[in-house]
């Protein structure tokens, strides 16, 4: 089964701007993986969210997984709200764009992590 599993790393703080990033590895159905970064910086006025949280990760993913029919592993915390909307936004996506596979799903890879 194909997948996207979306694992936060740490914070990288420098003196102008700190970078929230994420490793996304690629499950290909032959089980082959790949891995690629996913980053945003921001100035050091702004506080980032916590390193768990992976709501703008999954947000910035989720249209890949959709069109590529990969399920989603999310190994951090990803609001309920978030999470409970997905479902209305693939129909709405599938609706809008019908080649566009609604086959992905999206788990936390731990259920405590759902907040």
């Amino acid at each position: 089964m194909k997948s996207l599993i979306l694992e936060p790393l740490p914070l990288a703080m420098s003196a102008l701007h700190s970078k929230r990033s994420c490793k996304i590895i690629r499950t290909e159905a032959d089980g082959t993986t790949s891995e690629s970064l996913l980053w945003f910086q921001f100035t050091k006025d702004i506080t980032p969210p916590d390193d768990d949280d992976c709501d703008a990760y999954l947000l910035a993913t989720i249209m890949d997984a959709m069109i590529e029919n990969r399920s989603i592993e999310v190994q951090g915390r990803v609001s309920k709200t978030l999470l409970s909307n997905l479902v209305e936004y693939q129909a709405a996506w599938s609706k809008w764009l019908p080649d566009t596979s609604t086959g992905s799903n999206t788990l936390p890879a731990n259920p405590d992590n759902i907040g």
